[in-house]
Formats: structure tokens, C-alpha cells, sequence
């Protein structure tokens, strides 16, 4: 039997197998790259590479473990960033995180540089008496890791289910005539939003279709310079007179390009 599990603030589906029957929402203890961690099983799946080795179904011991650690993780995470402050890294400490035996302490922190935090690294694992791993992550983990509520008035995406950030670009922006203004293009994380790309393929295809900005066309009532174009509804608006008081707009299929401008 092959189930998904999820790590901690990560929509991306892990393959576990096992000889045991779990249903989904199940606690399972898992090894994983990092340590041996407790995980909530996802759906089945068939025939699939897996990546993570199942020990055990979870009981209530390991589940009370889990509790503890993310109570002392929070604690923790001030002492932490404050002794980071004194020893002069300017960085975020976003989220700390235990494996279920308490013998790793994973710290994930945001910054705009790499640090070298070898010394650091000996502090704390004389302090807190364990393994610690840094994990520098991008503002865009960071909202993921967060969460919060986007301009559109839903849980952000990347909180919610993309498992992967793809490119993003303002081309993208540019394509769907959307305002460049980075307030209404920008998410929580401060980067382009991750839905510019939902669309993008679609309407590149269609701006193909269409033509220019101030392009010549033929319509039905004569030469005309195209002013805007209606990409979903494949109309396109043209002025017949330079002051451009006298505006229509056609049907993609009326019209007949000519040369540009």
C-alpha cells in the first residue's frame, strides 16, 4: 500500500509504503531527510517512487511528542532570533521546527543574503543540546509558511496548493492588459503574483490573434486606427478620426489587417 504525506507547510505530496492500513488524516511516523518526523497521511496512490520510509502508525505518545515539540519551538523561536540579533545576522527567523525525537531543530529564516552561520550553529546546538539545521528560504516560503489572504480575498496559493513557485514575469501582466501598478500585481510576499502565470499561455495565444496597438485595419466602415483590444470577447476598438472622438469596436472577424503604422 503507498500513501501521500505532507511535511509542515509543504502542498507537495511525499510517497510512503506500508504494510498497515491508514486512512487519509491518519498520523503516520515517517523518516524523511530530515529526521524522523510525524506526518498525516493523504490519499493512496499506485506504483509510485517512493521517498520517504513508514515506521510506524502514530500512537498517542508520539502524538503528545509532536504537541510538546511545537510548543517548545515557538518558545524558542524568540531566543533564537535574539541571539542571531546580538551575534550581528540580519535575518528573519520565520519558523522553528523539531523532528519527533527532539534530536534535530530545524530553523527556517528569510534573508537577502547568504551567511555563513558556522559559528552560530555551535551555539545553539550547545544551547538547546541538539542537531540544528539552517534552512534559509525565500519571502515567497516565508508567506507560504505564514499564510495570509490575498488581494483577490482568498487564502494565498501557495498556502493553500501549489506545490511548486513557477516563473513569473511582467510580460505576463503586459499580456493580460492588467495594471502595472505593483500594488495591485504584487502578493503579501512582495514578489509578482503566482496567478499571473494561471492565464498567461491562453492569452498569448490570443493577443496573437489580434492586432496591434495603433495598427491600420480595414472595417466595415473604412480605414481605422486600433485604439484597444478586447482579448476574452476578441473585439477590437478603433478610432476613425485623429482627435479620437469617433470610436467602435468589432468583431475580431471584421476586421482586415493592414500594415502598421
Amino acid at each position: 500500500m503507498q500513501i501521500e504525506v505532507f511535511l509542515k507547510n509543504d502542498n507537495k505530496p511525499y510517497i510512503v509504503e506500508l504494510n498497515e492500513k491508514v486512512k487519509k488524516g491518519d498520523k503516520v511516523v515517517v523518516e524523511t531527510m530530515r529526521g524522523i518526523e510525524l506526518l498525516t497521511a493523504g490519499r493512496c496512490v499506485e506504483n509510485q517512487e517512493v521517498q520517504f520510509k513508514f515506521i510506524r502508525i502514530a500512537n498517542g505518545k508520539d502524538i503528545s511528542d509532536a504537541k510538546s515539540n511545537e510548543l517548545k519551538a515557538k518558545v524558542n523561536l524568540q531566543d533564537v532570533q535574539k541571539i542571531m540579533d546580538d551575534m550581528g545576522f540580519d535575518v528573519k527567523v520565520t519558523l522553528i521546527e523539531y523532528t519527533l525525537d527532539a534530536r534535530k531543530m530545524i530553523i527556517n529564516f528569510a534573508s537577502e543574503n547568504r551567511i555563513d552561520f558556522r559559528e552560530l550553529v555551535k551555539v545553539l546546538a550547545n544551547k538547546y543540546h541538539c542537531k540544528i539545521e539552517m534552512h534559509q528560504i525565500g519571502f515567497r516560503d516565508e508567506v507560504r509558511i505564514k499564510g495570509g489572504i490575498g488581494i483577490c480575498g482568498r487564502e494565498c496559493c501557495c498556502k493553500s496548493f501549489l506545490t511548486e513557485f513557477d516563473k513569473v514575469s511582467i510580460k505576463m501582466a503586459k499580456n493580460q492588459n492588467l495594471s502595472l501598478s505593483p500594488n495591485k500585481i504584487s502578493g503579501l510576499c512582495g514578489k509578482l503574483l503566482c496567478c499571473l502565470a494561471y492565464e498567461n499561455d491562453m492569452y498569448s495565444e490570443f493577443n496573437n490573434k489580434m492586432p496591434k496597438l495603433h495598427q491600420i485595419v480595414d472595417t466595415p466602415d473604412g480605414q481605422a486606427e486600433v485604439v484597444y483590444n478586447d482579448v476574452l470577447k476578441e473585439r477590437v476598438h478603433v478610432k476613425f478620426d485623429s482627435d479620437g472622438y469617433d470610436v467602435k469596436d468589432y468583431a475580431l472577424s471584421e476586421i482586415i489587417l493592414k500594415d502598421e503604422r
